[in-house]
């Protein structure tokens, strides 16, 4: 039988982050389109650098957030508030900045790969009622947000 060789960073991503606020590097975004085939969506997989809190448990461990093109109004439509400001807090948090000072330029997402911010990562119920451990929330890594 042939020796199975796995990395440290493949036997991290087995390893769920602990709920909690962690510092965190955005480590890549990429696109796919959804399952409907009549939007796109986005996957943000961000890298703890710690936490949570003042811990370091969390420091190795990966975490992917989602959001669907409908849902940020990206085709025209009214699109979902709540998704719409989880991404531009996540946007102003990797900038820091103030959503308010965030411009058009401000997303180009290839941009943001490789900086940091504050995630929240809690245990929630997904839209069919399984929990699943989600980032629910982002700040500044310049403001500690605990």
């Amino acid at each position: 039988m042939p020796l199975i060789s796995l990395t440290q960073e493949v036997l991290d991503r087995g390893k769920l982050p602990e709920v909690g606020w962690s510092p965190a590097k955005l480590n890549s975004c990429n696109e796919n389109k959804a399952s409907k085939g009549d939007s796109t969506n986005y996957f943000f997989e961000f890298i703890c650098t710690g936490g949570p809190e003042k811990k370091s448990v969390n420091t190795g461990r990966f975490i992917t957030t989602m959001f669907n093109s409908k849902a940020l109004a990206l085709d025209g439509s009214r699109g979902m508030p709540d998704v719409i400001n989880k991404f531009t807090t996540m946007a102003a948090s990797l900038l820091g900045v103030h959503i308010d000072e965030l411009s058009p330029d401000d997303y180009d997402t290839d941009k943001w790969v490789g900086k940091t911010c504050w995630i929240k990562i809690e245990i929630m119920p997904d839209n069919t009622g399984k929990l699943v451990t989600m980032i629910t929330d982002f700040s500044s890594d310049t403001e500690v947000p605990f």
